[in-house]
């Protein structure tokens, strides 16, 4: 970090400390509410008033928020809420995926494809803002929605579908938003948060997000950033990509560490986490650099913590066989002291199941060894009782009544079909199961 950026941060951050102590003068247990862009500089704010705000001794009623996290907060107790859960995006694949599979209109040659329901899905958190429906006139625009092109109509038709089915019990980012919004209204709220601050926040992408935020600017929140610009003192790298852009990175940490800059001084920021994060950490860790930030990857990245939210997402009336395949496929998928067919065999065996009426290739053929045919229908018939006995596990987790039991149920099911596949099992696998 350049001096010149970091005298302006220096200088927002005295700012900020004027603003709290101008508020908490009367009354040092005044409520100051301050917006932050990511949870990390929630936590460098709080601390830094703490080590300053009167003279030292810390600081009282000080709340940093991002403003996902404020929203949530907000509409807590909200009936509009009550009894639902916000929605996580593994969820809403599944009811796409599911709506895909009913009707998936000229998605049809596709919709088999796990990269067709991502694809939908990642449009998601707009769409939850600009729903047209057919014959009203689309936001923005003097075009009605139902002279859309086809691809957006299906878009939207699929989008809504899956919004239908989920939204008994679970509520969207829109809808957090939305809610929150109308609560900034509310006198006792307005009280509760006192002096709202916005401090470094950047430019809202997500139409809700902004909206909300712009609630809180009726709402008198003041906005700090730090001025910084390109001077002598800054150095600009161009790369041909992430790749090199990150080696260079490394190189200039190296190069500040040699030359004796403390390495708590450095800091490397980037605009989004993939690919920079997996990429920095392996540079940093290949140039003998040890730093504190992100894994490269966490309990969630894993195939096996992956796989069980899937299963756990799965509806066990009627489940989506292509999750469980997917979830085979990675090797995640066992059943204790019962043989499973490979995940090629169980692939090809969903897309093309054995007939009960096929024969063993006539009468006359020797009975010595299995026909293809017989083992095919063996091996349908083990991978179906396979699926009944996990979804009934599956179940048993989701109707468990207490936290004793879901803890008793999903480790009867991680033990039973997603325990090792072999005792050379990788250190990070069983790591992830533990």
């Amino acid at each position: 970090m350049s001096d010149p950026h970091w005298s302006a941060t220096r200088d927002a951050l005295a700012e900020l400390a004027r603003i709290v102590t101008e508020a908490q003068a009367k009354n040092p247990l005044a409520p100051v509410t301050v917006m932050v862009p990511s949870h990390v500089s929630g936590l460098d704010v709080t601390r830094y008033l703490g080590r300053t705000l009167n003279n030292g001794a810390g600081s009282a009623a000080i709340h940093a928020y991002t403003l996902h996290d404020l929203a949530t907060e907000l509409i807590a107790a909200h009936p509009a809420v009550r009894g639902r859960s916000p929605l996580p995006p593994t969820i809403r694949l599944g009811a796409i995926s599911k709506a895909l599979t009913e009707q998936p209109g000229i998605f049809a040659p596709v919709a088999d494809q796990p990269a067709t329901a991502r694809a939908i899905a990642r449009t998601a958190v707009v769409l939850d803002s600009v729903q047209p429906e057919p014959h009203e006139k689309h936001p923005g625009t003097q075009q009605p929605a139902d002279t859309l092109p086809q691809l957006t109509q299906e878009v939207l038709r699929l989008h809504r579908a899956a919004a239908d089915a989920l939204n008994t019990n679970w509520y969207t980012q829109h809808e957090a938003f939305t809610v929150a919004a109308e609560k900034l209204q509310e006198p006792a709220v307005k009280k509760r948060l006192g002096t709202i601050i916005g401090f470094m926040l950047g430019t809202e992408l997500q139409p809700d997000a902004l909206m909300f935020r712009s609630s809180l600017d009726a709402a008198g929140m003041q906005h700090l950033t730090a001025a910084g610009s390109i001077t002598e003192a800054t150095t600009v790298v161009t790369a041909s990509d992430a790749d090199d852009e990150t080696r260079a990175v490394a190189r200039l940490v190296v190069e500040q560490l040699d030359a004796g800059t403390p390495g708590h001084r450095i800091g490397v920021f980037y605009s989004v986490a993939q690919p920079y994060n997996a990429l920095l950490v392996q540079r940093l860790t290949e140039a003998g650099v040890t730093f504190v930030g992100p894994a490269r990857r966490t309990l969630t990245d894993s195939p096996f913590a992956r796989g069980l939210l899937q299963l756990l997402a799965l509806d066990t009336a009627d489940p989506d066989k292509r999750t469980i395949l997917n979830i085979l496929a990675e090797g995640t998928l066992v059943w204790r002291d019962h043989e499973l067919p490979g995940s090629a065999i169980c692939e090809r065996l969903h897309s093309n199941p054995p007939s009960d009426e096929e024969n063993d290739d006539g009468p006359t053929q020797p009975r010595a060894t299995p026909t293809r045919s017989a083992r095919d229908r063996e091996n349908f018939a083990q991978f179906n009782a396979f699926l009944t006995a996990l979804t009934s596990h599956i179940k048993h987790v989701q109707t468990a009544q207490s936290w004793a039991d879901v803890s008793t149920a999903l480790t009867t099911l991680i033990d039973l079909f997603l325990g090792p596949r072999s005792a050379q099992e990788l250190p990070e696998r069983a790591s992830a199961r533990e």
